[in-house]
């Protein structure tokens, strides 16, 4: 499994790397989850959710206003998932800092024999905020019930 996301993510880099497509790449370091509530109870069992949601995954700036991304991360139900979206944003500049908005919608695989229930292709939108500082930055996310 681990070998399909290294090619996948190759396979990104490599087409927004190539010289007809100039655009600025940026590594994700995918971190943590706050849950609304600590537990949930699947089958009859009350299992803890997974806050540790550590992966990787490649942002590519498309325009002023869009971005894409792509990688995987631990979801909340400790299972790997791959995911893939698209971000409509917009940059407001405050001396150093910038700080982006965004809605972000995708779809991400890992939540089938979840209480998600979902197909291999689980869809989601995430409303999101950006905060940069000299090409670091660190990205906070909404995702609704």
């Amino acid at each position: 499994m681990h070998r399909k996301i290294v090619i996948a993510l190759l396979s990104i880099v490599s087409i927004f790397t190539s010289p007809s497509h100039a655009v600025d790449l940026y590594l994700d370091i995918n971190g943590m989850s706050k849950h609304s509530e600590d537990s949930y109870i699947y089958r009859g069992t009350t299992r803890d959710y997974n806050s540790r949601n550590s992966g990787l995954g490649i942002t590519a700036d498309l325009n002023k206003y869009f971005e894409a991304s792509g990688g995987f991360y631990d979801n909340s139900y400790y299972h790997q998932s791959l995911y893939g979206s698209v971000t409509m944003k917009h940059d407001l500049l405050y001396r150093d800092f910038s700080i982006t908005p965004g809605i972000n919608v995708g779809l991400a695989t890992g939540y089938e024999n979840t209480p998600v229930n979902a197909n291999t292709l689980q869809p989601f939108l995430i409303a999101k905020a950006r905060i940069t500082w000299h090409g670091v930055g660190l990205t906070v996310g909404y995702i609704p019930p």
